[in-house]
């Protein structure tokens, strides 16, 4: 699993819209619902219910989006502590 796909996946989540998150990271609309499937596949559960006009947590996407949003924080938050200690001057 990708870290771009659970950024993804919580745009979906904050935009109640698969198009418009797709959009948001350059992907057609099928393309969009491709990553989604794909993500779904790999965490073996369906994580969105789908209509054409907007998308819905199931019981697993309520779970996962807990977990994917403290995890993104997390990868966030380690990123910015390498950044800032490349930033630190070094040598003599």
């Amino acid at each position: 699993m990708k870290l771009e796909d659970l950024r993804f996946f919580t745009r979906v989540v904050a935009l109640g819209n698969l198009s418009a998150a797709g959009r948001e990271f350059g992907l057609s609309p099928s393309a969009a619902s491709a990553r989604l499937s794909t993500l779904e596949a790999g965490a073996g559960s369906q994580l969105l219910a789908r209509t054409t006009r907007k998308v819905s947590l199931t019981e697993a996407g309520q779970v996962f989006i807990e977990h994917a949003n403290r995890a993104l924080c997390e990868m966030d938050a380690a990123m910015s502590a390498l950044e800032a200690s490349n930033e630190a001057p070094r040598g003599t």
